[in-house]
């Protein structure tokens, strides 16, 4: 296996490679003096390997994922049973296959969605149809003071200032459309105060059926605050300011 692993596919390059070029089945009965094997027979032939049968793996969709091949020690064609065992293990082998690619492009893609959703500056909220916390991102838990561990499993609203709670759940009732914006006052941990602005969007299932909500929280506080010491500084620097950081979002109070 170490020596022939890594050879190109090719219309001589053994019964694998010869395989794998043609797409269909290859039969050497005899190493020794087939063609396909003239360049690669002194890999085999030490080891006392005399015959090789090849047939290409495919997958659902028809694509190339590999060979399976059978040597004896002897030279020697297959028989029926033989390329049946052959055609049921090539059909189990492309399962495994394909489903060990499918799992493991699903393991990137969640390490890259967490890798994504963490370094992310706004915090990411998910909540059940219930309001039930089921994740938060690093930047919410630090801009709200809480571990994760805390914040699962609890209702949402737990961490929205009592003054804006009642409005908290009534919009939530409402079920927000994509990207409807919020302003609401945050509790933190330590009792302190936050300003911040929650971008809400419901997800559906394939029937349309709303099963969670995705909220993008970012904190104005320090808009806030800039706010209170422009004030009598007219109102068009208000609005400049607000402008910038929700960059022309619609605030629903």
């Amino acid at each position: 296996m170490r020596a022939i692993d890594g050879l190109p596919i090719g219309p001589r390059h053994g019964s694998c490679g010869t395989a794998a070029y043609r797409r269909e089945r290859v039969v050497v009965e005899d190493i020794a003096t087939h063609d396909y094997w003239a360049d690669y027979r002194h890999l085999a032939l030490p080891f006392g390997l005399r015959a090789c049968w090849s047939t290409p793996i495919f997958s659902s969709t028809q694509a190339l994922l590999g060979t399976f091949a059978m040597y004896y020690r002897e030279p020697r064609g297959p028989r029926d049973v033989e390329l049946y065992w052959v055609e049921r293990a090539t059909h189990l082998a492309a399962i495994a296959i394909e489903r060990d690619q499918a799992e493991e492009a699903i393991r990137f893609s969640e390490v890259r969605f967490r890798q994504i959703i963490d370094t992310a500056y706004e915090g990411v909220w998910l909540v059940d149809t219930h309001a039930r916390t089921q994740f938060v991102n690093d930047r919410l838990c630090e801009m709200f003071g809480y571990p994760r561990a805390e914040m699962i499993g609890r209702l949402a609203f737990d961490f929205v200032d009592d003054a804006d709670r009642a409005r908290a759940e009534r919009n939530f009732r409402l079920r927000p459309e994509i990207g409807e914006l919020f302003e609401y006052r945050f509790r933190r941990k330590d009792g302190s105060r936050i300003w911040g602005t929650l971008a809400a969007s419901p997800l559906r299932d394939r029937s349309g059926r709303v099963v969670s909500l995705l909220g993008m929280v970012t904190d104005i506080s320090y808009l806030k605050r800039a706010e209170d010491a422009e004030r009598l500084r007219g109102p068009d620097l208000q609005r400049g300011l607000r402008h910038a950081v929700l960059r022309g979002g619609r605030a629903r109070r």
